[in-house]
């Protein structure tokens, strides 16, 4: 399955390079049982909007690289430092504390904390460590409570004593990641630009708001992503308030900015709209309800969907990877999808290598959209699908053309996990995005002399 222009141009290479491979290793089976392949320019408006999982936020509000991050000592922890530090004259210290003010923490799955929280909504990460704090306590409370203990069971204690330790270093640096988080999120600032975001994602203008941050001088990064934002999901900003807007930013911010702005209209994340009657027929508003992006009773405690991951908002391209493994899935949506970025298609990949025919596969997907739901192909009628579903769930390989977030990782994580969801999802893409950086990097920048 494939949407987008760049997810096509991957689709004829990977089919080309079947027919280019050399005999017999065509012949090899794969446990992969789908690829689905999205292009980042069909849902642009995920990465701008805001992140409520932990690893989410810890990238919005920090930074995540190569899966490390640079935060003050003091959240790190510092219990063995401090004693190594009391080994050494202050002058020493001083200056060490100087030179480097900021330690470095690596947030893989080798932290199994880390892996059992990373995709968690940040209301529910508060409760969940503070239970993981009692069972941690409570194991040391009750071998100092056994007064009578053997010697067998003395031995088998200090055995737990490194896992321990451990455990509670970990949760020690998450409880100081989540109060540092917390601080931002609880505020009023954020909790607004969070209000503005989902009332955007409903389909309300925010002009007001928006002129209102260009006349406090806010940072530009947010000014244009909200702009982009009120483009994408309104089929396009009306022509007098694009002019105002473009007007306000270049002589608030700079001249500079009218190059980027071009930019981001040259790609299509903000554009004029001259007739109102055009935002009922955009492509974000259609798919809203269609594809049933909004969730206002979402329940991020126990979570049924994966709105849950902005605390309402279903990422729309994790929302087609749900739909990709439904009987009939994309073709259910064609008229839908026929408004994002094309082409649209799918297509079974036959044993003998061949190369890709579009109107093939596109005439495929329009035959399936016309067909009564049983006779439409799935992706369960894959060859392998007997063998692989002997061994659990079916393989689905999501690969993303231009990027993806932690946000729809996370989504993807709690599809992978689900029992009704029939694939385990395999997350591949060319780089790592969050909505700051989405942004910053299609901004003109001019070079010092």
């Amino acid at each position: 399955k494939s949407i987008g222009p760049s997810a096509r141009d991957v689709s004829k290479i990977l089919c080309r390079s079947r027919v280019e491979q050399p005999e017999g290793v065509s012949d090899a089976v794969s446990a992969i049982d789908t690829l689905v392949l999205i292009d980042r320019e069909v849902d642009l408006v995920t990465p701008l909007v805001t992140p409520l999982t932990y690893e989410g936020l810890i990238d919005e509000l920090i930074g995540v690289k190569s899966s490390i991050i640079k935060v003050p000592k003091s959240i790190g922890g510092q219990e063995e430092k401090e004693k190594e530090s009391k080994k050494k004259t202050a002058a020493e210290a001083d200056a060490e504390e100087n030179s480097n003010p900021l330690m470095s923490i690596a947030l893989n799955s080798n932290d199994k904390l880390f892996a059992e929280i990373r995709c968690l909504n940040i209301e529910k990460l508060g409760p969940y460590l503070g239970a993981k704090a009692k069972v941690i306590r409570g194991q040391y409370d009750q071998f100092r409570a056994n007064k009578d203990a053997s010697i067998t069971e003395i031995h088998d204690f200090v055995k737990l004593i490194p896992g321990l330790k451990e455990n509670y270093n970990s949760l020690n640096v998450h409880i100081n990641l989540t109060e540092e988080l917390k601080r931002t999120t609880d505020g009023s600032t954020f909790r607004n630009r969070w209000n503005t975001e989902r009332s955007l994602l409903e389909g309300e203008q925010a002009y007001d708001l928006l002129e209102d941050m260009i006349a406090m001088q806010q940072p530009p990064l947010q000014v244009l992503r909200l702009l982009c934002l009120q483009s994408l999901t309104n089929g396009g900003i009306t022509g007098n308030k694009f002019d105002l807007l473009r007007r306000e930013i270049i002589q608030t911010y700079g001249f500079d900015y009218m190059f980027s702005l071009l930019n981001l209209e040259k790609l299509g994340l903000i554009r004029r709209r001259e007739m109102k009657w055009l935002d009922s027929g955009s492509p974000f508003s259609l798919a809203r309800k269609n594809m049933a992006l909004i969730d206002e009773n979402v329940n991020v405690m126990a979570p049924n969907d994966i709105s849950f991951v902005s605390s309402g908002y279903a990422p729309l391209s994790v929302r087609l990877v749900q739909l990709a493994a439904k009987t009939n899935g994309w073709a259910s949506l064609l008229s839908t999808l026929s408004l994002f970025p094309k082409p649209v298609f799918e297509f079974h990949q036959a044993q003998q290598p061949a190369p890709l025919d579009i109107k093939q596969a596109e005439a495929h997907m329009t035959r399936a959209s016309t067909a009564p739901v049983d006779s439409a192909v799935s992706a369960s009628s894959s060859p392998f699908h007997d063998m692989v579903a002997a061994s659990g769930k079916k393989v689905m390989v999501a690969f993303f053309v231009g990027g993806v977030t932690f946000m729809e990782i996370a989504a993807m994580r709690y599809l992978s996990e689900s029992t009704d969801f029939p694939f385990h999802i395999v997350v591949c893409t060319t780089k790592l995005i969050n909505g700051n950086g989405f942004v910053s990097g299609l901004l003109h920048s001019w070079e010092n002399p």
